[in-house]
C-alpha cells in the first residue's frame, strides 16, 4: 500500500482524511465531520484525540459544544522537528546504554550468522567497520557499487578516514574502484574470477553471496579464519600490483 506523504510522517488514513476536511472547514461540529468524510462518529473521535496529541488538531467551546479546527499546515515542520529531537536523545541514551548490554552478550569461540538483502549486507559492513581491524578482501567484482550503490561510496569514505588498512585482490583492472585508492590492491587473471567476495577482518570471515537476493554468512572462528588468511596469502604473493 503506497503511504501519502502525511502517512509518511505518522498519520493513519482516516487521521489524514479528518485533517484534511478539517483545513477546508472553519471550526465545526464532529457532525460536519461525519456528513464531510463519511466515517462514523467513533473513528472520528478516535482521530481527533490522536491529532490533538500532534498538535494537528485544536478546539474551542461554543455554547458548551467542541468545535474542531486544523493547525495550520506549517505546523508539520515544527511536529517533525520535535519528532527528531526526541529521536536524538533515544539514540544518546541508548548509546550511554550499549556498554551494559554488551556486556551482557555471552561470548562466544566459534558463531555462523547468515545475513540477507541489502540490509543485512549493510549490518556486516558496519561490523567490519567498527572492528577497526585490517581488512583482506579477494574476489571483489564491483558488486557492491551495483547493490548498495551511494552507501558503498560513504562507507569507503569512512573507512580511509578511519585510517584502516586494506588489502585487495582483484581478478581483473576493469573493476578499479577509484574511492579504493587507499587500499593495497594486486591483481589476478580474470581467470580467477569468483562468484563472492570473501572478507577476512580480524577473527571474522564474511562471505559475501551475490544472488538474486544478496547474502552474508560472517563465521567466528579463529582457526577458520587463519585458514582463509593462509589462502589469501598464497594468492597475495601470486597476485601482480
Amino acid at each position: 500500500m503506497v503511504s501519502t506523504p502525511l502517512q509518511s510522517i505518522g498519520l493513519t488514513m482516516h487521521e489524514e482524511i479528518v485533517y484534511r476536511a478539517l483545513l477546508k472547514e472553519k471550526p465545526c461540529l464532529v457532525s460536519t465531520l461525519v456528513n464531510g468524510t463519511g466515517l462514523n462518529r467513533t473513528h472520528i473521535y478516535d482521530c481527533l484525540k490522536r491529532l490533538q496529541q500532534k498538535g494537528f488538531v485544536s478546539y474551542v467551546i461554543k455554547n458548551n459544544r467542541k468545535h474542531f479546527h486544523a493547525a495550520r499546515p506549517q505546523n508539520i515542520i515544527r511536529y517533525l522537528d520535535e519528532q527528531r529531537q526526541v529521536l536524538d536523545q533515544k539514540r544518546e541514551d541508548l548509546i550511554t546504554l550499549l556498554p551494559d548490554l554488551e556486556r551482557l552478550v555471552p561470548l562466544a569461540s566459534e558463531t555462523i550468522e547468515v545475513y540477507e538483502g541489502t540490509e543485512g549486507l549493510k549490518t556486516v559492513l558496519e561490523d567490519i567497520l567498527q572492528s577497526k581491524k585490517e581488512i583482506w578482501t579477494f574476489g571483489s567484482e564491483g558488486n557492491f557499487s551495483g547493490s548498495l550503490r551511494f552507501y558503498f561510496s560513504h562507507y569507503l569514505r569512512r573507512l580511509k578516514k578511519a585510517h584502516i588498512k586494506m588489502k585487495v585482490i582483484f581478478s581483473s583492472r576493469k573493476h578499479d574502484i577509484p574511492l579504493l585508492q587507499f587500499a593495497n590492491i594486486r591483481y589476478l587473471p580474470e581467470k580467477y574470477q569468483a562468484p563472492q567476495e570473501t572478507t577476512i577482518y580480524g577473527e571474522k570471515t564474511a562471505l559475501f553471496i551475490f544472488s538474486e537476493t544478496p547474502k552474508c554468512i560472517v563465521i567466528l572462528s579463529r582457526n577458520a579464519t587463519q585458514g582463509y588468511r593462509r589462502h589469501f596469502e598464497i594468492m597475495w604473493k601470486l597476485a601482480k600490483p
